[in-house]
């Protein structure tokens, strides 16, 4: 099972996806820019317990901005997108979300939205496909909320997030948890 996450460095104005692999064979991912970046495709294999990482390095040009998606099989990507806050500032929105699949009986996305910043931040978790409900999050000033995201009955969730922020923050996460 495939799974990507991204990290951000706010000093070095980098973001990073740290790309793992729970299941018993490789796997091949595909990293695109989705914008500010020309069009390339930057390929992984993800083997069983061998993270790999893709690290995009904002230019102040684009106003720190960073948009791409990782491709796999069977459903899965991954999209991030957005403005890096630089790291002298603490104030106003500086949203944070992370997900992680649980597997088992009880499979499910459980996505936890932060925020960083000292102004609310409103996330909208809208249904792409498969399973959940469409719904509005907020996270007060240096908090963080989790959310259970619903699976369907054979494992597939499609879920994006945007924030109320002027940066176009937006995260997807689609795929499987077998």
């Amino acid at each position: 099972m495939p799974h990507a996450d991204v990290t951000i460095n706010r000093s070095a104005y980098t973001v990073t996806a740290t790309m793992s692999n729970k299941a018993k064979v490789g796997v091949s991912l595909i990293v695109y820019p989705d914008k500010y970046q020309t069009a390339s495709a930057t390929p992984f294999t993800v083997t069983r317990g061998a993270d790999k990482t893709y690290t995009w390095t904002a230019a102040q040009a684009d106003s720190y901005g960073y948009a791409f998606s990782i491709y796999g099989p069977d459903g899965f990507v991954r999209s991030f997108a957005g403005d890096i806050v630089p790291a002298g500032t603490t104030t106003g929105q500086i949203p944070r979300v992370a997900a992680t699949p649980v597997t088992g009986h009880a499979r499910s996305l459980r996505l936890t939205l932060a925020n960083d910043g000292t102004t609310a931040v409103a996330y909208t978790l809208t249904v792409n496909d498969y399973a959940g409900t469409t719904q509005t999050v907020a996270v007060g000033a240096k908090r963080v909320t989790n959310v259970t995201w619903p699976v369907d009955a054979d494992g597939y969730y499609d879920v994006i997030i945007t924030a109320n922020t002027s940066d176009g923050f937006t995260r997807r996460y689609a795929g499987r948890i077998a």
